[in-house]
Formats: structure tokens, sequence, C-alpha cells
């Protein structure tokens, strides 16, 4: 699997391109969106668990979007690759994910809220220390959906 996700690290594209891998990570399909979207609906019933791995070539971690698909569809583990090498993973949790696609964009508010107090966070973002404050970020993100989020 990172064989794939290193490939992606070295796309120069600005196309959302997006691979689908079956949860024995075997490559499946290739899925070619506009620079800021993809399609996935025709691929609904290929989500359930499965692992997607897509590229970010803007550099972002994900967006309420990728977290309202991987949601919706039940996904194992969303993956997000960056071209300046970044890896960002987001694990459906052992006991399922406690919310639907619906209400992603809530999470991210009241996360966002939250965060507003959190000392930490603010000295980290502040410090220009961006990839630790938004660890911070989707980390409470995962507890609240019942996710397991890392960075590479």
């Amino acid at each position: 699997m990172l064989t794939a996700a290193k490939e992606l690290t070295t796309s120069t594209s600005p196309i959302d391109l997006l691979k689908k891998l079956h949860q024995k990570h075997q490559e499946r399909d290739i899925i070619i969106g506009t620079e800021s979207a993809i399609n996935l609906n025709p691929y609904r019933h290929l989500g359930k668990d499965a692992i997607f791995t897509h590229n970010h070539p803007k550099n972002g971690s994900f967006s309420i979007q990728d977290m309202e698909t991987a949601v919706d569809f039940n996904m194992a583990e969303m993956r997000a690759v960056t071209p300046n090498g970044k890896i960002y993973i987001m694990k459906r949790g052992t006991e399922g994910l406690k919310v639907d696609g619906k209400h992603m964009e809530f999470v991210y508010q009241f996360v966002q809220t939250e965060l507003k107090a959190d000392l930490t966070f603010n000295n980290l973002y502040k410090a220009g220390m961006i990839d630790k404050a938004m660890d911070i970020y989707f980390q409470r993100i995962a507890e609240r959906i019942g996710g397991i989020y890392n960075r590479y």
C-alpha cells in the first residue's frame, strides 16, 4: 500500500486522482475527478470496509467531504497523500463510526469551537507548527466520530 501512496506523492497533476484499494491492498480502480472534487457515488457499493487513498494536490488534510464520504460509505480507512510527502489516515474505530455523513460539518465546527479555548492548539498554531496543531484537530474529530487518526 505504501508503494501506491508513494506513487501518488510524485503526482504533479492538479487533478484530484483517487485510487480505490481493496481491503487486501490490491489495486482495484482509478477514478479521475476535477481539481477539487471527485464523484464516488457510482462506487458506493464498493465502499464498505474499503481503504480509499487519494491525493490532495494542495497539501491539505481531510476535507469535510472526504470524511462525509468515508462515513457514509462505511469505509475501513480514508487516506490522503500530499505532494510534500505527508500521508493522512483516518481509520474506522473498532466499535464503528458514531455519526453519519450529514453530521460531519457539525463535528468539524464543534471541534473548531472547542479548540478556540485550547492553549496547546493555539500556541502551536501561532508558532507556525501547523502540522502539530492540525494533528490535535483531527485527533479530536476522530474521538468524536469513533475513528483513529494518524499522519506520517
